[in-house]
């Protein structure tokens, strides 16, 4: 009852705030027409009327208009911040999950979630490899078993020994998962397998976390890629790369397209489920900017571990 009166308290904040923020930019607005208007006259009249006086005054009017609409931008600003911060940091975290589960699954369809959950658990790692486009010849390797580089682990899309790729020493071949293990994602000690759903304010992922193979290595695939209100390509299904996996906080990777280049994309994961898709950026950034998170967080960034139709909710 607190969060409802409290989140309406906020709303009828927020429309105040625009209705004087629309007000003032009218007002500015016909002030600094009129000063214009009388401005040019007196200019034209110049030779009967000393006009140094005035331009003073109009200078120190258009000074005041500028000032006065960065205020009032920044209001505005303050005011989309609002909308899209204080009144969702009233809703508790079950009603964020059901509602990010509803804008999930309608982007998505429930047949292809259920879908991906189901392979996820029960399709082999051949299987699943195949679907993501990698072929069953670099699966099984055990990294302390018959090879430990990284070009017999991983398949890219060039030939080139493990020295010569410029992002090999970023490339982690051996992970566990630690932050799986979180309160937030309910990691069961048995469970091998994990189907992952990040969001942002714009887009959609789903990972498939493959883990403890017998005869094989830890494995993460991007399953699926959608944008909420757009019809931009999306990333195609791959296997990514792991760069970092801490206790608090893990970062997979796309591959790079050629042994001189980055990742085009990344994707960071903490133990209390905030995500950040970045992109273009240099692993060392992207590791550095990780262990050092902002504080005010976007509430719209967020993973959840899926179950069969639909989101965990803690």
């Amino acid at each position: 009852m607190i969060k409802l009166i409290l989140d309406k308290a906020c709303k009828l904040r927020v429309l105040f705030v625009r209705k004087w923020y629309n007000i003032w930019m009218i007002k500015l607005f016909k002030i600094f027409v009129i000063s214009i208007i009388i401005f040019v006259n007196l200019s034209n009249q110049s030779k009967a009327i000393p006009i140094a006086p005035f331009k003073k005054f109009f200078q120190e009017l258009f000074e005041v208009f500028a000032t006065k609409t960065d205020d009032v931008i920044k209001k505005g600003n303050k005011t989309d911040e609002m909308i899209s911060g204080s009144t969702a940091r009233n809703m508790d975290d079950a009603t964020i999950a059901a509602r990010d589960q509803d804008l999930i699954i309608n982007k998505v369809s429930n047949e292809n979630h259920t879908n991906y959950y189901n392979d996820t658990i029960n399709q082999s790692p051949e299987i699943i490899a195949n679907k993501h486009g990698v072929t069953s010849v670099k699966i099984g390797k055990k990294v302390s078993g018959e090879s430990d580089k990284i070009v017999d682990i991983f398949e890219f899309a060039f030939d080139e020994s493990d020295e010569n790729i410029k992002m090999s020493n970023y490339i982690l071949k051996s992970w566990i998962g630690r932050i799986y293990n979180s309160s937030k994602f309910k990691k069961k000690v048995n469970e091998e397998r994990l189907l992952l759903v990040c969001k942002n304010s714009v887009e959609l992922f789903y990972f498939t976390i493959i883990m403890n193979n017998q005869n094989d290595i830890n494995r993460v695939y991007l399953t699926d890629h959608k944008y909420f209100q757009s019809s931009i390509k999306t990333l195609k299904k791959q296997e990514l790369l792991v760069l970092l996996d801490d206790n608090d906080v893990k970062i997979m990777s796309t591959k790079p397209k050629s042994k001189n280049t980055f990742p085009s994309n990344y994707f960071t994961i903490y133990s209390d489920q905030y995500f950040m898709h970045s992109k273009y950026l240099k692993p060392e950034k992207i590791i550095e900017k990780a262990k050092y998170p902002r504080s005010n967080r976007p509430i719209n960034n967020k993973c959840y571990k899926a179950t069969k139709n639909g989101l965990l909710k803690i």
